[in-house]
């Protein structure tokens, strides 16, 4: 596949995913909490008063799953 296939597959899939269907906005408010998967989503910042206070904080769990060799 060339650059130029790939890039319209690209283009192609953020146009699908950035659907108004598809798409969550927040109108934050004090107390929001927003949680999401980075594996499974794709998200961008908008702009926001500067002004405000703005907490982000990032999680991350292990993997669980352990397989068993027979």
């Amino acid at each position: 596949m060339t650059v130029a296939e790939d890039r319209l597959i690209l283009m192609d899939l953020l146009e699908h995913f950035t659907q108004k269907e598809f798409v969550y906005t927040n109108q934050w408010r004090v107390g929001d909490l927003v949680i999401w998967d980075n594996t499974a989503t794709l998200y961008r910042a908008q702009y926001f008063d500067l002004s405000e206070r703005l907490e982000f904080r990032r999680a991350t769990t292990s993997d669980a799953l352990q397989t068993a060799t027979v």
